[in-house]
């Protein structure tokens, strides 16, 4: 998706008119309406208020990438690793432990 377009989807998602989320963002409905349609490149002054009043990401406006969902996809990897290893070495005790068994002669 492209920058206007998540533009417009937080519009929308505010229930707000160009005109009014203009004003809300110190701008005007032809800003966002230039903005929305991909005419006009945003600043960093707008993403700025759009942070502050908002608590819209910057980064996630510019490339659509949702910075916590990354980050939890990340434990979630380091997680599965560490489980990986942890099933591991399960096994490799459950082997050894066997092999005590059967080197005692327990059953």
């Amino acid at each position: 998706m492209e920058i206007g377009k998540r533009i417009r989807m937080i519009r929308q998602e505010k229930a707000l008119k160009q005109e009014e989320f203009g004003a809300l963002l110190g701008s005007n409905r032809s800003v966002i309406s230039r903005l929305e349609s991909g005419r006009q490149l945003i600043d960093q002054d707008l993403l700025n208020r759009l942070w502050t009043k908002l608590g819209v990401s910057p980064h996630w406006i510019i490339t659509g990438e949702d910075i916590a969902n990354r980050e939890r996809l990340k434990e979630i990897s380091e997680l599965k690793a560490e489980l990986a290893s942890a099933k591991e070495l399960l096994a490799a005790k459950t082997e050894i432990i066997q092999l005590m068994k059967k080197v005692a002669g327990v059953k």
